[in-house]
């Protein structure tokens, strides 16, 4: 068997908005935070949308174009980094091991 790499994900949000929106209240998503950038592997994903649903996390670009759901199993480190000496911005880190 191959050893999968996991992926690195790095989300910078501009504004962290801890609310829940009345709107998406019984739709499984807990939190919806637009304004937020999405880097895998180092790539800036853009501008998007972040959303951590009852089972997975979501990010979808503005522009629809670039998206992606990790199943909440499968993201084996996450973590808050503030530490600007290795990514420009404070931001959300995610290492995502892909099942075997």
């Amino acid at each position: 068997a191959h050893a999968q790499l996991g992926v690195r994900l790095l989300v910078h949000c501009m504004e962290l908005e801890i609310r829940v929106p009345e709107q998406f209240v019984g739709d499984g998503c807990v939190l919806r935070q637009p304004n937020t950038s999405a880097y895998v592997q180092g790539r800036d994903m853009g501008p998007g949308t972040l959303s951590v649903e009852e089972s997975s996390l979501k990010w979808s670009s503005d522009d629809q174009r670039e998206s992606l759901e990790l199943a909440y199993p499968d993201i084996s480190v996450h973590g808050i980094s503030r530490d600007t000496s290795t990514f420009p911005h404070p931001c959300v880190y995610l290492l995502h091991t892909p099942p075997q």
